[in-house]
């Protein structure tokens, strides 16, 4: 379980580095071009994140408490 969450978060850390590009694009951007791109960080992170988890083969149903 921790390994596939592990790997996920290491994948979604790569693509949002990848992504979000140096400091020089979001210091010479318009405020609607660095929304533009926030939103995009955003939404490429918790692509990558879940879809590798679903490409592992976790599922949702995973997360829910089990009593004991």
């Amino acid at each position: 379980f921790m390994l596939k969450i592990a790997v996920a978060l290491y994948v979604m850390g790569g693509v949002l580095i990848w992504i979000a590009g140096g400091d020089g694009q979001w210091l010479i951007s318009s405020t609607f071009a660095k929304c533009w791109r926030m939103s995009l960080v955003i939404v490429a992170g918790a692509a990558s994140y879940f879809s590798c988890l679903w490409l592992m083969g976790f599922r949702l149903s995973q997360f829910s408490k089990r009593l004991a």
